[in-house]
């Protein structure tokens, strides 16, 4: 066993799971619940006679006070995460349900007869490494610098950082915006100027290139800024 903490991208769940992403967020205004003695947040979903609900509606769940730093979460390639028997949702929370719509109307960026791991191989976000994010009163620092806690250009608050693993997803792309250049996941969402909301999965003319890590963030007001142009968080994939 491992703590969640110490679990890597790439690490095999005993269930036969592979660890896509890992997930360290922010503890604060969270409600916290031990269930069966696992610490868990009070929205995370939990599946119970075949459907999700969460954790705070289960009457085994009880109210704890939150004396937690951080929190850490995971995406698998079973999109669960298996603890003791007792089966979690993992981040991206997709059940088979919405996994039905997803694969239908995203029909045009994924496989025939696509699985559950072509999601995380078709669909992920993410930037490379050493893309810029510019903090607070003018530093810039590289997108895996970036701590939780942090106040961003405009005032967003990171609420987490997102690490993904990048070694087996496709259509890696290199983005150019009026001359700067961003590399990162082929499901990037962003606002166009002249066109708006957008995502990479429609943007043909790039460069390919392969990474073995990504990283993106989650913010208080669901966007970010990389040079002048702005980004959509983790979520919005």
């Amino acid at each position: 066993k491992k703590f969640i903490k110490d679990i890597r991208i790439g690490d095999i769940m005993h269930d036969g799971g592979r660890v896509t992403s890992v997930l360290k967020l922010a503890s604060d205004h969270e409600f916290l619940f031990s269930h069966h003695g696992i610490v868990v947040s009070g929205y995370h979903k939990i599946l119970v006679n075949n459907r999700y609900i969460s954790v705070k509606d289960h009457p085994d769940s009880i109210r704890i006070p939150n004396c937690e730093s951080h929190l850490y979460c995971l995406n698998t390639t079973t999109g669960t995460i298996n603890i003791d028997g007792i089966i979690f949702s993992d981040w991206d929370e997709v059940n088979n349900q919405d996994w039905q719509i997803i694969s239908k109307k995203a029909k045009n960026y994924l496989p025939k007869d696509p699985t559950r791991e072509d999601m995380h191989k078709h669909l992920n976000s993410g930037f490379v490494k050493d893309t810029p994010i510019e903090l607070m009163g003018g530093a810039s620092i590289s997108i895996d610098k970036v701590h939780v806690g942090d106040i961003l250009k405009n005032g967003e608050r990171v609420l987490g950082i997102v690490k993904i693993d990048g070694r087996d997803v496709y259509g890696l792309k290199e983005l150019v915006f009026d001359g700067v250049r961003i590399r990162g996941g082929p499901n990037i969402c962003f606002v166009d100027h002249n066109l708006g909301n957008m995502t990479s999965l429609d943007t043909r003319r790039t460069t390919p290139f392969s990474t073995d890590e990504l990283y993106h963030l989650i913010t208080d007001s669901k966007y970010f800024m990389i040079h002048d142009i702005k980004f959509y968080d983790y979520n919005a994939a």
